[in-house]
């Protein structure tokens, strides 16, 4: 495509040195790109981002500080998504502040279970350390959550969370349904090739949760009865899950997204469901390739 065209109109203008690799394999991908990138890099510390996102002005000072104060192996940080316009769009910038808290969490309490590759970090002897993308390159995706495990494996207590507002990377929202579905889709194969057992067992008990209680939802509507103990669950989910939000919506300054929140729980239910039972058996498309 045009990215060379349009990447040089941009690097021409600026004061940094800069070098365009591409990368000569029919069968390229995303991790392909990055490590050919990482070998002809001579820096200390490397800073990844997707070619749809926006950096802030002090993103690079603000990771680079972290890194000089702690030593970090590898950090990671919050998205946040700009265009919310639509119910779709609202209910991914709801669902994405919810994981960017979970990511910091997770990482704080040194049981990691996910990260954005859209706003990563990472030094270049950590990245030889664990082998680079080797025994993880089977999936198109997973430079980031994959990448993170191995991290964790081979450095434990040296990864970080920029919770930072002049570290949030922002980016799109999926246009659509379908394309949402996709992402998730995608998302969600990570996972079978994780090889991270808090992880799997975290991704089980989300499906469980949602799926019994949607399927129990289903059949109340069906034959128009309501058990109490799917209430009580129900109120106990939603109570969790907007605590977790106000908290996250509070970091983001998008309190306003709330107002979509009890819709939102109920599209969590059957998408979470769905992308759960189908993720085993279909594929997925992305940035116009099937895999």
């Amino acid at each position: 495509d045009n990215t060379k065209k349009a990447a040089e109109r941009v690097l021409l203008n600026n004061r940094y040195s800069w070098k365009y690799v591409k990368v000569e394999d029919s069968f390229s991908n995303k991790k392909k790109a990055m490590e050919a990138a990482i070998l002809q890099s001579s820096g200390e510390l490397i800073l990844v981002t997707d070619a749809d996102c926006i950096a802030p002005e002090k993103w690079i000072t603000t990771i680079a500080s972290m890194y000089e104060q702690h030593h970090y192996q590898m950090i990671c940080g919050p998205v946040s998504l700009v265009n919310t316009d639509t119910i779709c769009e609202k209910y991914q910038s709801l669902e994405i502040a919810g994981l960017s808290i979970l990511a910091g969490a997770g990482i704080f309490s040194n049981n990691p279970l996910l990260c954005n590759g859209a706003n990563i970090a990472y030094t270049r002897k950590a990245f030889d350390a664990v082998g680079g993308f080797k025994d993880i390159d089977s999936s198109p995706s997973g430079d980031d959550t994959l990448l993170l495990f191995k991290m964790r494996k081979q450095f434990p207590r040296q990864i970080g969370f920029a919770k930072n507002k002049n570290a949030i990377v922002y980016t799109q929202a999926q246009p659509n349904w379908n394309k949402f579905l996709q992402q998730r889709i995608r998302w969600a194969s990570k996972g079978f090739i994780s090889r991270n057992s808090m992880n799997s067992l975290v991704s089980l008990l989300v499906f469980v949760t949602n799926f019994l209680l949607f399927m129990y939802m289903l059949g109340s509507l069906v034959y128009f009865s309501i058990n109490w103990v799917f209430i009580t669950c129900l109120f106990l989910k939603f109570t969790i899950d907007f605590l977790l939000l106000t908290c996250a919506t509070g970091f983001f300054e998008k309190r306003r997204l709330l107002l979509n929140f009890l819709m939102g729980e109920f599209i969590t239910l059957a998408y979470v469901s769905w992308v759960g039972l189908m993720a085993s058996f279909i594929g997925y498309s992305w940035k116009g390739r099937d895999y």
